[in-house]
């Protein structure tokens, strides 16, 4: 049975509010501006930078046209009227002297005619309308529906009071759309952004070119149900761009105007396209949204680890065995998959049902098995990728070595393999390999204790299994004869720390990893 994944309302409202984030850091946050920088830079005929950022991008950049960003039919009573000609508005203090935006009529700002935008404006005569705050809420619609429902139009028409909470009930967005910046009121900012994507994005549904809907809702809702960028929401698509559909989309609607861009109102791909991306998954893992990604990522690995029982038993779990190609009999992949889905329970779960008959490891001072990133495309690989060196370094440990859990005696010194390397081997002490972080930790060195191991190399004239013992019952140790097949112990026989014994000498490694 596998575990199945729950999910908590709350979820839905947080990956939510990682896309939200995910857009402000692009479009506000990583400038640290209010105002929309001037940064679309003409290209001439033979495709080359200019270095020329005209002063009308301020009626729009890339291929938007702010001043006819208009409402729907049925909510164009709530944009704002177009600015008077005469209006004048200047970047407040903060704004940078070159990309900071103007609008005005031609007899305060001429018209630069060598100096046009894309859509070949000279003029910023009533183009007040650029992006602001967070998310550059720009537009006639967009200011329009602010100053509608909490500012001061919507005070004049009685929808809001003065004593209204979170309202704006004497700023009219309309006349001075520079007021979100200017009043440098930090809950304005981010109130004009919440209010845009309240009203913009989670109420966005459009119908596709294949008769299909695209609602926004239901997409954060499948993208949360699905995982959030694992494969359960995208299908197992190889495409790149697959794996972040939602996100694209979302940034499509925020800065074209629809979900699949470049075939929106305003036509051209989305500007920044891979700085949003990669903002969201940032703001994922800020958030760390949802827990359940870090079990869907163990489930998928253990998942991948299933499909491929009958190639790992036929293939790593076997050892030779006079030349014979061997199944171990005593690694079996099932006890290997059951101890993984053991220690592979993350930190903090959902309320995920886990079988009631597993015992899992859960330690706060110890960390599970790694089975992947929650927050990278294709993140289980990455646990794919550890559980792989751990079978490298089991294989060659233990599987292949006559499908052994005891560590064999097989380090000669001067050509000859000393008793005594139950002690240690190739220079180690294992009696002596304390906890370095904590000593208290470390099993106690007991002298009387006296083990013969169970496993040991099976093939003819091979050395008996390690032993440990008290002195008073193994005084000295000697070698292991090849020849004779049996130990000369008639003369003590050093290994490579000169120990003459095996006095304590019980923790050689067992296991699969001879720990």
């Amino acid at each position: 049975a596998k575990r199945r994944i729950k999910i908590s309302g709350h979820e839905y409202g947080l990956a939510n509010m990682a896309a939200f984030l995910s857009q402000a850091m692009v479009d506000g946050i990583r400038d640290d501006s209010c105002d929309e920088a001037n940064e679309q830079e003409m290209i001439d005929r033979e495709g080359r930078n200019t270095n020329i950022f005209p002063q009308s991008n301020a009626c729009g950049q890339y291929n938007a046209s702010y001043q006819d960003m208009e409402c729907p039919e049925g909510e164009r009573h709530m944009e704002c009227p177009q600015m008077p000609a005469g209006k004048t508005i200047e970047p407040h203090i903060e704004a940078d002297i070159r990309l900071g935006f103007r609008c005005g009529p031609t007899s305060v700002y001429p018209q630069s005619r060598n100096q046009p935008n894309d859509l070949e404006r000279i003029d910023v005569e009533g183009c007040c309308w650029w992006g602001r705050g967070p998310l550059h809420t720009k537009g006639v619609c967009s200011m329009g529906k602010i100053n509608h429902f909490m500012g001061a139009k919507a005070f004049d028409e009685g929808r809001i009071s003065l004593s209204t909470p979170g309202a704006y009930p004497d700023t009219d967005f309309c006349s001075d759309p520079e007021i979100i910046c200017k009043t440098h009121d930090e809950d304005l900012v981010w109130s004009v952004a919440m209010f845009e994507w309240a009203e913009r994005i989670q109420q966005y549904r459009n119908e596709t070119s294949f008769g299909t809907t695209w609602d926004y809702k239901e997409q954060l809702v499948e993208f949360v149900n699905g995982g959030m960028n694992t494969y359960h929401y995208y299908g197992g698509a190889s495409d790149t761009d697959r794996d972040n559909a939602f996100i694209h989309a979302v940034s499509s609607i925020v800065d074209r105007g629809c979900h699949n861009a470049p075939d929106c109102q305003f036509y051209g791909d989305v500007n920044k396209l891979p700085l949003r991306r990669i903002a969201f998954t940032m703001a994922l893992a800020a958030l760390n949204i949802p827990t359940m990604r870090t079990e869907l990522v163990v489930e998928q690995t253990l998942d991948h680890l299933k499909s491929k029982k009958d190639q790992l038993e036929s293939n790593l779990l076997v050892y030779y065995r006079n030349n014979v190609i061997t199944p171990s009999q005593r690694y079996k992949f099932n006890d290997f998959y059951n101890a993984l889905y053991r220690f592979s329970r993350p930190y903090v779960t959902t309320n995920t049902s886990y079988l009631d008959n597993v015992t899992y490891f859960y330690s706060d001072d110890h960390d599970p098995l790694y089975m992947g990133d929650p927050y990278m495309k294709h993140g289980h690989k990455y646990g794919l990728a550890n559980v792989a060196l751990f079978f490298a370094n089991g294989l060659d440990l233990s599987v292949e070595k006559d499908d052994t859990c005891d560590e064999l005696n097989e380090h000669k010194v001067h050509g000859k393999l000393p008793t005594s390397n139950s002690c240690g081997q190739r220079g180690l002490s294992y009696q002596d390999m304390a906890c370095a972080d904590d000593p208290d930790m470390a099993c106690p060195v007991d002298t009387d204790m006296f083990i013969t191991a169970v496993t040991s190399d099976r093939a003819f004239g091979a050395p008996p299994p390690l032993q440990c013992g008290p002195k008073e019952r193994i005084p000295s140790t000697g070698y292991w004869d090849n020849e004779e097949i049996n130990e000369a112990d008639k003369q003590a026989y050093a290994n490579m720390n000169a120990r003459v014994d095996v006095e304590g000498c019980c923790w050689w490694s067992r296991g699969v990893l001879k720990t």
